[in-house]
């Protein structure tokens, strides 16, 4: 009598912890699509507010100081953004939201690149301003200049965990 009951007591163990995956499964891909929504509201708002900000480059790019008060303003702006930056078209940041020693050059970074290729906006990379790798990913708008080239990039870094997190609560 006892091993059939411990028997049971297995099979129903079993389907219980089937039971456990499936919902953690569910959980994950309905986690996956509000995340991919938020991505997608993020990204339309970053090139609106980049575009925005670019129209601010004679400002940003003639004095220092209301250049670093326009990329925190930037930054102020978006709730999963973490730095911004004003880089002229070699790759060199002009400003930065960021606290930084010495300015770097993000000339090799994807979202710079693209920027600059497409005269428009980019998504890319996980890195501006050598912040460290936290889920992070950068976005560009190129300013265009008189002669149809790239002045500048304004650039903004968002924290994708910002969107994760909304989009685990919102579950429950």
């Amino acid at each position: 009598a006892v091993a059939p009951a411990l028997g049971l007591v297995a099979v129903r163990a079993q389907e219980d912890r089937r039971n456990a995956i499936d919902a953690a499964k569910d959980r994950s891909s309905r986690i996956a699509g509000r995340a991919a929504e938020a991505e997608a509201g993020a990204t339309s708002q970053l090139e609106a507010l980049l575009a925005s900000a670019a129209l601010e480059i004679d400002a940003m790019e003639a004095d220092p100081i209301d250049c670093r008060l326009a990329m925190h303003r930037l930054v102020d702006m978006h709730p999963s953004a973490v730095a911004a930056a004003l880089v002229d078209r070699g790759g060199r940041m002009l400003c930065t939201s960021l606290p930084l020693p010495s300015l770097p050059n993000v000339g090799n970074n994807p979202f710079f690149r693209r920027a600059v290729a497409t005269r428009g906006f980019a998504a890319g990379d996980d890195r501006l301003a050598g912040t460290p790798r936290r889920g992070w990913l950068a976005y560009g708008y190129a300013v265009q200049a008189p002669d149809g080239g790239v002045r500048a990039v304004v650039a903004i870094a968002r924290d994708l965990s910002v969107e994760l997190a909304a989009a685990g609560e919102d579950l429950g």
